[in-house]
C-alpha cells in the first residue's frame, strides 16, 4: 500500500478505493512582483514516471522543473508556480518514463499551463513518450486582461498605465535641395510610435 495514497484517501473521505476527482495540492504562496506561470500536473496511476521540464527560449536557459520521481501521488492535482521575468517565449516539455503518456490506459492524468492566469497551453496526457508545447514571444508583454477604460472629462491617458516621458531630442536641421520650405523656414518632420494602449 502506498502511504501517501492512502493518506491523500482519508484526506478526502473516499472509501470506495479511488477518489471521485483528483484531489489537489495547494500551492506555495509565492511572493513576485514579475510574471507568473502556473503548472497543474493530474498524475496518473504511475507519477513517478512523469518529468517536466520548463525553458526560457529567449535565453536557452532551464526556468523550472520536476524529475521523475518527484511525484508520488497517483491521480493526483499538483500545482506548481513560477516567478518568470516579462516578455519571454518557453517551451514546455513533459515526459513519461513508460512511453505512455499520463492518460488513458493508466488513469486520467492531464495538465493545463496559465501565464498571468491565462490559460497558454494544456495537454490531455494522451502523448507518448513526451510532448512540447510553446507559448509567449520574446521581447512582447505576456497575456493579461485588457485594461478597462473609463470615460474622463480631461484630456489625457485614459488607460490605467502611467506613460513614461523622456526628454525631447535635440532637433537639427540642414539645408535640403527636396525641401519646399520657404527661405528661412525649417522642414520639421515628426514620427510617433505607440504602444498597444495609445
Amino acid at each position: 500500500v502506498n502511504a501517501q495514497n492512502a493518506l491523500a484517501l482519508l484526506e478526502w473521505g473516499d472509501f470506495s478505493g479511488c477518489p471521485s476527482s483528483a484531489p489537489t495540492m495547494s500551492p506555495t504562496p509565492l511572493d513576485c512582483s514579475e510574471d507568473v506561470i502556473e503548472i497543474r500536473i493530474t498524475t496518473d496511476l504511475y507519477p513517478t514516471e512523469t518529468a517536466w521540464f520548463l525553458t526560457d527560449i529567449c535565453s536557452n536557459t532551464e526556468v523550472a522543473e520536476k524529475l521523475l520521481g518527484d511525484y508520488t501521488l497517483s491521480n493526483y492535482e499538483y500545482i506548481t508556480l513560477i516567478c518568470v521575468p516579462p516578455g519571454r517565449e518557453y517551451s514546455f516539455k513533459i515526459t513519461d518514463e513508460f512511453g505512455d503518456g499520463i492518460c488513458c490506459n493508466f488513469g486520467d492524468g492531464s495538465y493545463d499551463i496559465l501565464y498571468n492566469g491565462e490559460p497558454v497551453a494544456s495537454g490531455s496526457g494522451t502523448f507518448a513518450a513526451e510532448e512540447i508545447k510553446t507559448f509567449g514571444q520574446c521581447g512582447t508583454s505576456p497575456p493579461s486582461p485588457a485594461p478597462s477604460l473609463a470615460p474622463q472629462s480631461s484630456i489625457g491617458p485614459t488607460s490605467s498605465h502611467s506613460p513614461t516621458y523622456s526628454p525631447a531630442p535635440t532637433l537639427t536641421s540642414s539645408p535640403s535641395s527636396t525641401s519646399s520650405c520657404s527661405s528661412g523656414q525649417v522642414e520639421f518632420i515628426f514620427t510617433l510610435t505607440t504602444d498597444n494602449y495609445p
